[in-house]
């Protein structure tokens, strides 16, 4: 957890950073999450100005849920009770790990904690299952930074500090929201057509997680892609990964939030 912490300030201070200086691929970013238009680009830059200043002893407190692991294996994010609230939480403190014992999974025996997966409940507290910080989604993003990934996704690197940097910003940026788009039409689905007016507008609307759903986000309503915390969690992810332009979408082989050099 400690070395998730260091992470997260090292991507909150590059994040800065592009409240000072701009280049190409960091431009690219910002047009492909919040459109082209300026002046949210200075809303995006103004959360950084204020975000990297946190500090992890003192800002916010990292806890664990087993409730959410014994009670939710599969991670759907539903709650277990029909009257819409947790069952029997468990609290362990992440940030003490003298006081931290992990959860036995005595209400549900082989619950497995299988993706990266954190929530905030308040302007202080996120809750972290331990155990998916030794998943393949809870590994560093510190080997990488430096690396050029082209042709990968930008998704594959929605980590531990970047998951927990999106967290961070709800406790930091009262502005911030999980924001919802209309989900994308099936197009491998032949009983649809993709295309019918009627069939599009009966598409849900879905909260934008993703790098695809805050594009599209983005695209089509830039007022709350700079208001949508995963927006502004993937363009610090993207200058964190600094190699790469992610936001670059000339190239239409390559795809939506895959690296270009």
């Amino acid at each position: 957890m400690q070395k998730a912490i260091s992470e997260v300030q090292d991507m909150a201070g590059d994040a800065f950073a592009i409240t000072l200086t701009e280049d190409e691929s960091t431009n690219h970013l910002l047009d492909a999450l919040f459109s082209t238009d300026r002046s949210k680009h200075d809303i995006v830059r103004e959360y950084f100005a204020t975000f990297h200043s946190f500090s992890p002893s003192q800002d916010f407190v990292v806890i664990c849920d087993d409730a959410h692991v014994q009670l939710q294996p599969d991670y759907t994010n539903n709650p277990p009770d029909p009257r819409g609230v947790w069952l029997d939480p468990i609290h362990g403190w992440l940030q003490n790990f003298d006081a931290f014992t992990p959860c036995d999974y005595t209400r549900k025996p082989g619950a497995q904690a299988t993706g990266m997966n954190a929530y905030t409940m308040n302007q202080r507290l996120i809750y972290l299952c331990p155990q998916t910080l030794d998943k393949p989604k809870g590994r560093s993003l510190a080997p990488y930074k430096d690396q050029e990934l082209f042709g990968q996704s930008i998704d594959d690197y929605m980590l531990a500090p970047a998951t927990l940097f999106h967290e961070l910003l709800h406790t930091h940026i009262t502005a911030l929201n999980d924001e919802q788009v209309q989900a994308y039409p099936d197009f491998n689905d032949p009983n649809v057509n993709p295309f019918d007016q009627t069939y599009l507008a009966s598409l849900p609307m879905i909260t934008a997680y993703g790098f695809s759903l805050c594009w599209k986000l983005g695209s089509e309503n830039p007022s709350r892609a700079v208001t949508n915390c995963d927006n502004v969690a993937y363009c610090a992810l993207g200058v964190y990964l600094h190699k790469n332009d992610w936001g670059n979408v000339a190239d239409f082989s390559v795809g939506f939030g895959h690296a270009l050099p």
